[in-house]
């Protein structure tokens, strides 16, 4: 959904990779947004995925509603730049706690960012692990993580110079609640 010149906003399950200087924008809760961007080529994307993977394997057309299929379209398309993972700073934003019985989940309890190998018993939960075990198994090298909590957050990423703008987080202290990363 294109907003005004230069800014498209991303409903859940779109995901926008190019070499245009544009803003992306997206709103959060559960799901997840993953920023790469690629400070030579000034090239990059964004995704908003709602859940970890599909229920079933199935041939159809890779989405952006998953975030295994969300990795699986941004290599094709880092690849059509001829460029490699390592090559992005990558940002991860999101899964936060929505629903007032789900507070606790694993990354809650242990958010050390090391491969996630926890059982997830709720939605957010699995959103996080999947970014974090699905980014660092394609080869990416995430410069930033926002995760979790219990607040939806704004996001606005920039493809001119690859700062993302994150709005909404009264669940943390309020000088952290906004701002540039």
């Amino acid at each position: 959904m294109l907003h005004a010149e230069g800014q498209k906003f991303l409903m859940p399950g779109e995901l926008v990779f190019t070499n245009e200087t544009i803003r992306l924008n997206t709103l959060l809760g559960s799901c997840v947004a993953i920023t790469l961007w690629h400070p030579v080529r000034k090239i990059g994307g964004m995704c908003h995925y709602l859940l970890p993977a599909r229920k079933m394997n199935s041939n159809e057309t890779l989405t952006g509603r998953y975030a295994e299929d969300v990795m699986k379209i941004f290599m094709q398309e880092i690849s059509k730049y001829h460029t490699r993972p390592k090559d992005y700073q990558v940002k991860v934003f999101g899964a936060g706690t929505m629903v007032a019985n789900n507070r606790v989940s694993c990354m809650d309890e242990d958010p050390s960012f090391v491969q996630c190998q926890y059982q997830c018993r709720n939605v957010p939960c699995q959103n996080r692990k999947a970014a974090i075990n699905l980014t660092c198994q394609y080869g990416f090298y995430v410069s930033h993580y926002d995760l979790g909590g219990t607040a939806f957050r704004r996001i606005e990423f920039n493809l001119a110079d690859g700062s993302v703008l994150v709005n909404g987080r009264p669940d943390i202290s309020s000088d952290r609640a906004s701002g540039y990363v």
